[in-house]
């Protein structure tokens, strides 16, 4: 498995991710519909040619927020998320950022606590996080 960083629209990128960005499941599984434009650099792992998880670290104003965390069911509790996760934050600790934000379900909120994610705030079943980048 090889983990490809893409800006957005560069090179394959849609034909790779065209089929998750029209994904009814997908759509469902992240609680948005996905986006892209030239704010997001997108993390994509990619196992025999075929897409088995992605996710996207997105440019604001205010910092970087992590952005449509998804990983194909039949590779999902093999380490993987965690590997994008941990890919996306060397990403912008790289790009001269100090700190990421996310925005989760309750489902995952120990997943990113576990890994040093603190609560910032919490709007209904999403949960605010940030990681501090500084000193790490």
């Amino acid at each position: 498995m090889k983990i490809k960083t893409y800006t957005h629209g560069e090179g394959d990128f849609w034909p790779l991710m065209g089929p998750f960005f029209a994904s009814r499941e997908v759509r469902k599984n992240l609680g948005i519909p996905m986006s892209s434009d030239e704010q997001h650099t997108w993390l994509v792992a990619v196992h025999q040619e075929a897409v088995v998880g992605f996710t996207a670290v997105e440019q604001q104003k205010n910092g970087c927020m992590l952005r449509h965390v998804y990983v194909v069911p039949e590779s999902r509790h093999k380490g993987l998320m965690t590997k994008l996760v941990q890919h996306s934050v060397k990403f912008v600790k790289t790009s001269g950022y100090g700190s990421i934000r996310v925005t989760v379900p309750g489902e995952l909120l120990d997943f990113y606590a576990n890994s040093g994610w603190e609560e910032t705030s919490t709007r209904g079943q999403y949960h605010n996080l940030r990681l501090d980048l500084e000193g790490t």
